[in-house]
């Protein structure tokens, strides 16, 4: 099983327990993946001390199978760019499989040399073509506290959503031609 539709809320306090900010969003997990929630653009004018994280709903559907479908990344690499502050992490992902997607997500996360977070971003490719390669980019305009050790790059995309599949050949009556 993986879930379509998970609806989820996001609260962050500060030290007196006063709330920051309050977000609300959707996000799709397939089966047997583990998901990193980025969300970028989380700005507050106070520290954060705590937060909190509710998964409002969940709408459950059942996966035959996710053979198929494979993305492998290649020629990935970090530089942190001379005179900023600014990193950067290039790379390239090939759609090994014989599916067109309108958009597969790409999540990145940086790792310290003790395996601790330092970074995340994500990016998306749309328009994937089968057999394909594609490039992609992702910036950080600050400092990154510490040294990168480790990256990974999680390409996924919604199989949940019949608009994701990329039609080739038209299939079977198109709106115009119910005229």
């Amino acid at each position: 099983f993986g879930a379509s539709e998970v609806v989820y809320e996001l609260t962050l306090f500060n030290e007196d327990n006063k709330k920051l900010s309050k977000q609300e969003g959707v996000f799709y997990i397939l089966p047997g993946q583990t998901k990193f929630l980025i969300l970028q653009f989380l700005t507050t004018e106070r520290n954060v001390l705590k937060h909190s994280f509710k998964i409002k709903s969940v709408q459950w559907q059942k996966i035959d199978s996710l053979e198929g479908i494979n993305f492998v990344t290649s020629k990935e690499s970090h530089t942190v760019l001379d005179g900023t502050a600014s990193s950067v992490l290039e790379g390239a992902i090939l759609n090994d499989s014989d599916l067109d997607f309108e958009t597969v997500d790409v999540d990145v996360i940086l790792r310290n040399s003790g395996g601790e977070i330092i970074g995340v971003n994500k990016s998306e490719i749309r328009t994937f073509l089968a057999h394909s390669e594609r490039y992609f980019k992702v910036t950080w305009p600050f400092s990154l506290k510490g040294e990168v050790e480790k990256t990974e790059i999680v390409s996924s995309t919604n199989i949940f959503e019949n608009f994701n599949f990329i039609k080739r050949y038209g299939s079977g009556v198109e709106k115009f031609q119910q005229y």
